[in-house]
């Protein structure tokens, strides 16, 4: 079973037992209330919400109410309808919101082009390299020109971390520059992870 099969799984049995505070994500800290990690994070997720916005891992709506609070429309997508379910039973929910069930990273019924910002904390680090790839490219594919994508993912296998999936920086740059994402600034280091931005490059005209 892949790692990301094991995290849902694990999380629709949180939803199951009624237990939302662990779906919802609450023992690694409330980020609107003291989190350690609360102003690198949200200071890399508030400025860019704008226009549409996607998240990929949306879980129990951990970021997604805040995207759904500010963004014009939220995509919100996760491997399991429990996702959707949850959100729905804690938060108010814009008519605008789309829900996309997605355990295969394919974004079909997302049109190419028509998303603004793309963001995902705490999910690609669970991510087999299909699973990643899969839905960098489709990011790339939705994302308008100048769009920006906020991706957490584990690099530093020293950190022992045996539930993460490691991914070498440089090689990442490189596939992402071949999707037309350009890495943008210094990553943070949040978590043993990092918390990079990529922006997606000019579109040729057809």
């Amino acid at each position: 079973m892949r790692e990301s099969d094991k995290q849902v799984s694990g999380l629709e049995a949180y939803v199951e037992r009624g237990d939302f505070s662990r779906y919802y994500g609450i023992q690694y800290g409330d980020p609107r209330g003291a989190w350690p990690w609360k102003e690198p994070v949200l200071g890399a997720l508030l400025p860019n919400i704008a226009g549409t916005v996607l998240e990929i891992g949306s879980g129990g709506g951990r970021w997604g109410q805040y995207i759904m609070e500010h963004a014009d429309k939220a995509i919100l997508v996760d491997g399991t309808p429990a996702s959707e379910a949850a959100i729905r039973g804690h938060f108010t929910v814009p008519q605008s919101t789309e829900f996309i069930v997605s355990p295969d990273g394919l974004l079909p019924t997302v049109p190419d082009a028509s998303v603004d910002f793309v963001w995902s904390f705490d999910t690609f680090v669970h991510f087999d390299a299909d699973l990643f790839w899969t839905y960098c490219k489709e990011v790339a594919r939705v994302l308008r020109s100048g769009g920006q994508f906020v991706l957490y993912y584990a690099w530093d296998r020293d950190a022992a971390k045996p539930f993460f999936r490691y991914y070498d920086p440089k090689q990442v740059e490189a596939k992402m520059k071949r999707l037309g994402l350009k890495h943008q600034d210094e990553d943070a280091i949040v978590m043993d992870a990092r918390l990079s931005t990529w922006k997606r490059s000019q579109r040729r005209k057809r």
